[in-house]
């Protein structure tokens, strides 16, 4: 533990495959509860504010939204309604 008593969680390996932290899994979730459908503009966002690489952003993003849409019953890897 460091002399300022905090310590970051050490980077784990989550079910989407991207060692990410405690932290950065919780900013992820959080921009992903706000906005299913990101654009360019919030991923660039989202990878500043967590400090990963885009590729590892995409990655837990293409997870994260196949797990959301089997949650609801939606078909993994439709884009959109009229694409059904």
């Amino acid at each position: 533990m460091s002399s300022s008593g905090t310590q970051e969680t050490p980077a784990s390996s989550s079910p989407s495959g991207v060692a990410i932290t405690a932290q950065q899994e919780k900013v992820l979730e959080q921009e992903f509860k706000q906005e299913k459908n990101w654009d360019d503009i919030t991923l660039e966002l989202v990878v500043a504010e967590c400090g990963l690489c885009e590729k590892d952003v995409e990655k837990w993003y293409s997870w994260r939204k196949n797990e959301w849409r089997r949650t609801e019953g939606l078909r993994i890897g439709s884009g959109s309604l009229t694409d059904m």
